[in-house]
């Protein structure tokens, strides 16, 4: 007391800058019955508000005298930690479930579902405020397991997927998707809320322990309305692709849930040997089907590789950041129509994030429950920190839509950072503005943007001796430029030749710019600012800006955010040669050819930017229209280092040895099989990806070409040798004179060439010109 400490703050999420010399934080004079605001700076777009459950919610409120906004601050049914929540409008009431639920009396608690009951917003619940919890509890005061022993014997239950239907008699019940585990899934079924007991009962037990139609493991489920009727679609296999009619009938029959799917109806997923449906014009046709599987994230970026989804099929599951374009793979999601947007909007969780395993959240918008999903914006990330199973909140929207509330679980779990005491394993609730223009989702156009700086010129203001500009592009993470204490400093590359640019990527190191702008230049001496910023706050800054032609990047660096200078890992620019294309591949030949015939098809690229030294290649082709022969290299400078043929499809690893990927790569000689009649056969190049000289990859779209095969004209071989012949002529020769009007015509009028129903002079001409031929 009476001293002045410092304070080092630090949050997920949220930030201090930090001082001369490093540390984040506030010095405070501590005196008796003093007050001092501490500031932080939001960095997630989504606003934290409070911890809904576990102990101790308000407890510093109420060491301070302080008024708490809830009934129960400090312990509610004497629970410390719960997971993954599940809520639902039942009979005036909103109902709250979670799953596993830890206690203070021992280390191990409940473990068969717990649950609460709250007031609905019209009642006065105000989620900005708090929530209220009258939990469900047993006589001793904790949270009562709300699932029963069932007869699978199982130790544990989770619910997931909550449904209001009507009963036979009109009454309103909720129903629960549930699983059990041992701790392996070891079944699944519907339970039925008894309004007695305060309890659930179980419904129907689903056959077997496992099957990619029974909701209840994981994920949340969302009411909505397609074609007249009503469904409840279901997250289980992390995007919204599995659905049931809302009818109690419907939801006990897993026979009765739909994939949403572009696999043939009743067939399942089997990597290369999977089948797709497509309708007469060869379009792909994704669907809800009964019986047919879904296809994951994983698996429809498998069949893209594959070239099984071809190019110019829709694709649903294959989301990407707004501001990178980098891949997002995600765990898990929790998706509701938003008036505010018109769309349905998805609060999705990544995993292997940026930061943390599973600690990152994204928002993304679609027009229909299943997708497709494409772009996304991250909006919460963590330290090395989880925060999973999301669930948004669709009966606290406001401002018709505008605000949004979700939570999550926070917890150290697949981390190895250390619980934080009293937040850890609970229920954190956000808001998301969506007017918020940091969340503008259009889609970028054009071709991908590809890194130009990596190895060209660069300069700086001033470097240490042992941090030079050259450590800032060079492709290395371990080396770094570093300039004076002092400003302003800069650091600028010189791509050699005009580009068109539109991001730069800022690696910090601890020593960063707080204050900074991108300039661009076609002369190096007259500078136009791209970006600017005074809130610089360290760690990798990723900034867009309108695409724009220029020679010279540079940062020019006005203010310090450390007592050292400004330091950099990596100095990206992103963008394209001017007048550049996207890089293609192309597989091209002859357009017709005889069967029997061998033909050749090349295999090219063009506008490849970016240095090519291998490939992996796979073609496939109609093996019941055409043979595989042989491939060869198609310039001095490319080698094919490998091959893998098999029926219907070829792989080839290519070398090239100057690294330059433009022009034909490869000449793959095929033979048309005999046929009746005349065939289109193709042959596709389903995967194509490329590597440059430091290991870097990247994959390319695919093409196919078709080639007509034209059947050969056996019309006159009578005797059936597969040639004209004398014995053609001689069988013409004994059927002179016959005519369609004799009744044994049927066995002569094969002879009759020229098909006008008589044989003569005509057909023994025709048949004699076949054979000098």
């Amino acid at each position: 007391m009476n001293q002045t400490v410092f304070f080092h703050l630090s949050s997920h999420g949220y930030e201090v800058p930090t001082d001369m010399f490093g540390y984040r934080g506030q010095a405070v004079d501590v005196t008796p019955g003093g007050s001092a605001t501490l500031t932080m700076n939001r960095i997630n777009i989504a606003e934290r508000l409070y911890r809904v459950t576990g102990q101790g919610i308000y407890r510093d409120s109420v060491l301070l005298g302080e008024t708490p906004p809830i009934q129960e601050p400090l312990l509610n049914g004497k629970v410390m930690g719960q997971d993954s929540v599940q809520t639902i409008e039942y009979k005036d009431k909103l109902y709250w479930f979670w799953g596993d639920t830890d206690r203070a009396a021992y280390p191990l608690g409940n473990f068969r579902v717990t649950g609460a009951t709250s007031k609905l917003p019209g009642q006065g619940l105000d989620l900005d405020v708090g929530v209220d919890l009258d939990y469900i509890t047993r006589e001793d005061g904790f949270v009562k397991s709300l699932v029963p022993p069932l007869p699978d014997g199982a130790g544990i239950a989770w619910i997931f997927g909550l449904m209001t239907v009507e009963d036979e008699d009109g009454e309103e019940r909720l129903l629960a998707a549930y699983s059990t585990h041992t701790p392996d899934p070891n079944a699944y079924g519907i339970l039925i809320w008894s309004d007695v007991k305060q309890e659930f009962e179980q419904l129907v037990q689903f056959p077997g322990k496992s099957d990619w139609r029974y909701p209840g493991k994981d994920g949340q489920g969302t009411y909505y309305e397609d074609g007249g009727k009503g469904y409840y679609i279901f997250t289980q296999h992390t995007y919204p692709n599995l659905r049931v009619e809302a009818k109690m009938d419907a939801i006990v029959d897993y026979t009765q849930y739909e994939s949403f799917t572009p696999l043939a109806p009743g067939t399942t997923y089997d990597g290369a040997n999977t089948q797709l449906e497509r309708d007469a014009e060869g379009n792909l046709v994704w669907g809800w089907k009964k019986n047919t599987q879904m296809l994951t994230q994983e698996r429809e970026k498998e069949l893209i590789r594959l070239g099984l989804i071809e190019t110019g099929d829709e694709r649903y599951f294959q989301l990407k950041d707004a501001d990178s374009g980098d891949e997002i793979q995600l765990a898990q999601s929790s998706v509701e129509w938003n008036e505010y947007r018109e769309s349905y909007v998805m609060i999705g969780q990544e995993k292997f994030g940026r930061t943390s395993l599973l600690g990152e959240l994204w928002f993304a918008e679609a027009p229909a429950p299943n997708g497709p999903w494409k772009i996304a914006k991250r909006i919460i990330t963590h330290d090395e920190y989880s925060f999973y199973n999301p669930s948004q909140h669709e009966y606290f929207i406001k401002d018709d839509g505008r605000f949004l509330y979700f939570e999550a679980t926070f917890t150290n779990m697949f981390t190895e950072a250390p619980a934080m005491p009293r937040y850890n394993y609970n229920q954190m609730m956000y808001k998301l503005d969506l007017a918020n223009p940091e969340l503008d989702l259009t889609p970028p156009t054009g071709p991908e943007p590809v890194e130009l700086a990596q190895g060209k010129p660069i300069t700086a203001s001033s470097s240490e001796s042992s941090h030079q500009a050259a450590g800032a592009n060079d492709g290395d993470g371990e080396t770094r430029w570093a300039s004076e204490s002092s400003d302003p400093q800069w650091i600028q590359v010189d791509l050699e030749a005009p580009k068109r640019i539109k991001r730069v990527n800022l690696d910090w190191e601890a020593a960063y710019g707080s204050a900074y702008r991108i300039q661009v230049s076609n002369d190096g001496e007259n500078w136009t600012d791209v970006y600017g910023t005074t809130t610089g706050d360290g760690g990798l800054d990723i900034v867009s800006f309108e695409e724009t032609e220029a020679r010279y990047v540079r940062m020019y660096g006005t203010s310090r955010g450390t007592f050292h200078g400004y330091s950099l890992w990596e100095f990206k620019v992103f963008g394209h040669e001017a007048g550049a294309e996207a890089p293609e591949a192309s597989v091209t030949g002859p357009s017709e050819i005889d069967a029997e015939q061998s033909f050749e098809v090349k295999y090219g690229l063009s506008h490849v930017e970016q240095a090519v030294y291998a490939q992996d290649v796979t073609f496939a082709y109609d093996a019941d229209q055409l043979e595989f022969v042989s491939a060869e290299e198609a310039s001095e400078e490319v080698m094919i280092a490998g091959r893998t043929p098999s029926q219907g499809q070829i792989r080839l690893l290519l070398v090239n040895l100057d690294g330059q990927a433009n022009g034909d790569m490869l000449k793959l000689h095929f033979l048309a099989k005999a046929t009746d009649e005349t065939v289109t056969a193709t042959v596709s190049l389903t995967n194509a990806i490329l590597a440059d000289g430091e290991g870097a990859e990247f994959r390319l779209e695919g093409a196919s070409h078709g080639i007509q095969i034209v059947a050969e004209d056996h019309s006159g071989d009578l005797n059936d040798d597969g040639k004209y012949s004398i014995g053609d002529l001689g069988m013409i020769a004994a059927a002179y004179g016959k005519a369609s009007t004799d009744p044994d015509w049927d066995r002569y009028k094969k002879a009759d060439l020229n098909d006008d129903g008589k044989i003569g002079i005509e057909d023994l001409a025709a048949m004699a010109q076949k054979v000098f031929e």
